[in-house]
């Protein structure tokens, strides 16, 4: 209904303009009677389409004094009743923006201010101030500027001026800021700065002093909205206040003014706030939103500031500093940076002869030259990667290098420190080797770092290898590595005959998570060792089980004869088949039964599996589960587990309670097609294998 009431009235006002348009210099006719204004406001509102048109067709013919009438009126009808005016007179205001109406829109905003200033009551001169928002121009300034005093009317007056597009308005709003208070003067000053009013710096320059923290807020978040450079410095000092939400606005402005200032080619200026507001930065995330704004200039007066950035606690300012002054071109620029080499610490020198190395001017290859003699290891280590020479850098300077504090440094330190090992190792220097790979994977500080290290040792397993990759054992980002390596080592004591050695390593191994293919290598080896291990019980794994099935069917929760009951000795009659519980062992590294290969027919059925387990004590547990398709899970008779569709091994994992003595487990497996198969590992809360035993 809204939007018809919309199209009505550019259909109907449009001709009421070109009326009140046509009969404005004529002479004035009578004033239109009470009861027609009345009936008018009445039937605009019809729910009744014939009787809306009829009220406009009327309203066509009343022109600018039926406006003011119709506002007359508002009082009488009573605020909330008095719809018909409002959406006859809002209408006519929307309808005057339109492009070649200028003479209309002019002609009702005079006559809205004219109404203004009679004693109407203030709801309904806000509603005629918020319609000059829409359609008032210069002519509607002087009128709205007198309600900035008025405390109710304040608001609207504030919001129709700051809509308005004249200058005179922005005047008018100069005017009236050191006089107006609370969220008139915030509103003002907001105003100023989204209209970007260069008249206004001064201003808003001492509104940036206020003592109101909030007025302060939104004077220095006008300034960077207007861009003037005088305002930098009053910026700056909004970074040092002693209020947040200050200093964020000032930083926020800043950044809005180094824009407007190299929009407009003012690049000297920009880059000065930039250089001022990062020594101020208080925080990394400012710092980085100044390096990434800096680096669009890409001056060397900047590289003084920018290289304070390079010790920067948060690696990602660093890495945006080293970039910012890598791009530099030419050799002035490197020889400023060269300059900073002559009074900057070790961890600053280093970084630069990082910088320095990716330039490779005349002045760059000098100092890089001339840092391979420096007395620091980290600068040392950082000309030979620059120069391509870390073949000739010995183990001990590359091992003081990557503990010298530079995380760029370290890195490459320590990787040409393992690439050193690994060629000991080539070379036959396989004590030498493990050593130097020992010490790495203790001196890292990344995990692709202690990764290598680990290869290594896996390539040269060794006793003395044993205690850190124990101790990496425990990392879980580092586990797959570590179990490689220590498998290797295991092997390595078979192989010198420590037996016992060897399979204490390896059952350790097999009671952990680890990849199939180590998986069967690793139980491939206890085997060979021991050929009586029961491998996958040793995992926690169980093996024994009575199985029954198929029943036709897929659906998880129909309740089938075994969840009744479980004898193992009766047949079971289902659907006119007679099936029983036979024994089966799987053999199998992860306790797989393969009820794909055991059951026909295998699709679209379920079948269960039953064991019995014994443990010493009452004891809290983790059942891992899992199976293909879906699958149910009952412990002593009780349903603790259920779960659709396809689970991985371990990857279904239930606490539950087992009971001294005999504990009684059954599964029910669903498959609609393809693999069919169930696994059950039970573990402490830990994660570690549990000692049971099966009948």
């Amino acid at each position: 209904m809204r939007r018809e009431w919309v199209a009505l009235l550019f259909v109907f006002v449009l001709p009421l303009a070109q009326q009140c348009m046509t009969t404005a210099g004529e002479p004035k006719e009578p004033q239109v009677k009470q009861e027609v204004i009345e009936s008018i406001i009445k039937d605009i509102v019809s729910e009744d389409q014939k009787v809306r048109m009829k009220a406009f067709e009327r309203l066509r013919e009343l022109g600018m004094d039926g406006v003011k009438q119709l506002v007359e009126m508002m009082p009488k009808l009573g605020e909330g009743k008095d719809g018909g005016v409002r959406f006859a007179v809002h209408g006519l205001a929307m309808t005057f923006t339109a492009k070649g109406m200028e003479k209309e829109r002019k002609e009702l905003s005079m006559t809205l201010c004219n109404l203004l200033k009679t004693d109407l009551p203030n709801w309904v001169k806000r509603f005629l101030i918020e319609q000059l928002q829409i359609v008032g121009g210069d002519e509607a300034v002087e009128t709205l500027s007198t309600f900035l005093s008025d405390e109710e009317l304040a608001e609207s007056s504030r919001q129709a001026l700051c809509a308005n597009p004249s200058e005179t308005a922005l005047s008018a709003l100069r005017d009236w800021l050191p006089k107006a208070k609370g969220n008139i003067r915030i509103g003002i000053i907001n105003a100023l700065g989204e209209r970007r009013d260069g008249k206004a710096v001064k201003l808003l320059l001492n509104e940036a002093l206020s003592k109101d923290a909030d007025v302060r807020c939104a004077a220095l978040q006008a300034l960077g909205k207007i861009g003037d450079p005088i305002a930098i410095d009053a910026i700056l000092l909004g970074l040092k206040d002693a209020n947040g939400r200050v200093v964020r606005s000032a930083f926020s402005a800043l950044l809005m003014l180094y824009e407007h200032l190299l929009a407009s080619g003012r690049k000297k200026e920009a880059l000065r706030a930039g250089i001022e507001a990062l020594k101020s930065a208080k925080d990394s995330r400012q710092r980085r939103a100044l390096l990434l704004h800096i680096t669009k200039i890409a001056d060397i007066g900047a590289i003084g500031a920018i290289a304070t950035c390079l010790n920067d606690k948060d690696p990602f300012v660093r890495s945006l500093a080293m970039e910012c002054l890598s791009g530099m071109e030419g050799e002035e620029a490197s020889a400023e940076l060269a300059k900073l080499m002559e009074t900057a610490d070790d961890v600053t020198r280093s970084r630069l002869v990082l910088i320095l190395g990716k330039r490779k001017d005349k002045v760059a290859m000098k100092v890089l030259n001339e840092a391979l003699q420096d007395k620091s290891d980290a600068v040392k280590v950082a000309s030979m990667q620059a120069l391509g020479k870390l073949e000739e850098a010995s183990e001990e300077l590359l091992l003081k290098a990557a503990t010298s504090g530079v995380d760029e440094i370290h890195e490459t330190a320590l990787k040409a420190y393992i690439a050193l090992a690994n060629k000991k190792l080539e070379k036959g220097d396989r004590e030498g080797a493990v050593k130097m790979f020992v010490i790495a994977a203790r001196t890292s500080r990344t995990v692709e770092l202690v990764r290598e290290a680990l290869s290594g040792l896996a390539k040269a397993p060794s006793e003395e290898a044993i205690r850190i990759i124990e101790e990496l054992l425990e990392e879980p980002r580092l586990k797959e590595d570590a179990t490689r390596a220590y498998f290797a080592v295991a092997v390595s004591l078979a192989d010198a005959g420590k037996r016992d050695e060897a399979l204490q390593m390896l059952f350790r191994l097999a009671a952990m998570s680890t990849p199939r293919t180590l998986s069967e290598a690793v139980f491939s080896k206890l085997r060979q060792l021991n050929p009586e291990v029961d491998v996958s019980s040793a995992r926690g794994f169980v093996t024994s089980w009575w199985l029954i099935g198929p029943f036709k069917g897929t659906d998880i929760d129909a309740v089938l004869p075994p969840e009744k009951e479980v004898n193992l000795e009766a047949p079971v009659k289902f659907d006119g088949v007679e099936l029983r519980w036979f024994k089966h062992h799987t053999k199998d590294i992860d306790g797989f039964v393969n009820l794909y290969e055991l059951l026909k027919p295998n699709e679209n059925v379920s079948a269960f599996m039953y064991a019995e387990i014994e443990v010493e004590k009452d004891m809290d547990a983790l059942f891992k589960l899992g199976s293909d398709d879906s699958l149910k899970c009952w412990l002593n008779g009780k349903l603790i587990h259920r779960y659709a569709g396809t689970r991985a091994v371990d990857q279904e994992v239930v606490k539950v309670r087992l009971q001294a003595g005999l504990n009684r487990i059954l599964l029910k497996v669903v498959n609609f097609g393809g693999g069919w198969w169930a696994t059950l590992r039970i573990t402490d809360i830990d994660g570690r294998p549990i000692k049971f035993k099966q009948k």
